[in-house]
């Protein structure tokens, strides 16, 4: 097994997936690898469906802060950058605040979605990113999966009239109206089954989060707003 097979194993056992990597340009905006020198390569780390949640779920109860999966997510990715001899940074810590779909963007097959979040072809809105591994050495990437934007073809867009308070207009959120709405009794099927907006996209939806995962991120998004 290759090394960047063993990575994306490792990962895979731990709830997480490889989505691709790729090597910086001089000018382009990376962080700077624990000994102050620049990555000469990025690998990105996200989670999809339930397999992240099914590894974090039974371990919940340990993460009293109001971050767990942010905390239990650097537990689990910190030492296997370590032993690869890489460093790690995440979108939940700054500012500053790394452009994480942009470097997405590419190297995996996902775009910006009229709801402001990434799509991915395979998993439609059912995934994350999490971190990025950031190495000193330039390993042998393959090259990005060829896929189309599923939104482009999506004529009916129902992610943007799915949503009780129109919240997406497909350039913009109203957060307030979101969150308002999650504070009253006509809220309580978003926070106990997920947004409706993004219920509603077609794509993915054999990989939708579980319902114990929707209520946990629906119930983040409250308190943090």
């Amino acid at each position: 097994m290759d090394e960047l097979s063993d990575i994306s194993a490792r990962l895979d056992e731990a709830g997480f997936l490889l989505l691709g990597g790729f090597y910086p340009q001089p000018d382009e905006e990376v962080p700077a690898l624990d000994n102050g020198a620049r990555p000469a390569m990025v690998l990105m780390v996200g989670s999809a469906g339930h397999d992240m949640w099914r590894k974090f779920a039974p371990w919940y109860h340990r993460y009293a802060g109001t971050d767990p999966l942010d905390t239990w997510t650097q537990e689990q990715l910190l030492p296997l950058a370590r032993d690869a001899g890489m460093s790690a940074c995440f979108p939940f810590h700054g500012p500053p605040y790394w452009p994480f779909q942009r470097w997405a963007n590419r190297c995996a097959p996902v775009w910006p979605s009229p709801l402001g979040i990434i799509v991915h072809h395979r998993y439609g809105l059912w995934h994350g990113l999490r971190a990025a591994l950031l190495s000193h050495r330039r390993l042998p990437l393959p090259p990005p999966s060829v896929a189309e934007n599923p939104c482009l073809t999506c004529r009916e867009q129902p992610c943007l009239h799915a949503c009780p308070v129109s919240a997406f207009d497909g350039t913009r959120y109203q957060v307030s109206a979101c969150a308002q709405h999650l504070g009253t009794a006509d809220g309580e099927d978003c926070m106990n089954h997920g947004c409706a907006a993004r219920r509603a996209c077609p794509i993915g939806q054999d990989t939708r989060y579980p319902l114990a995962q929707m209520r946990f991120h629906m119930s983040a998004f409250k308190r943090a707003h």
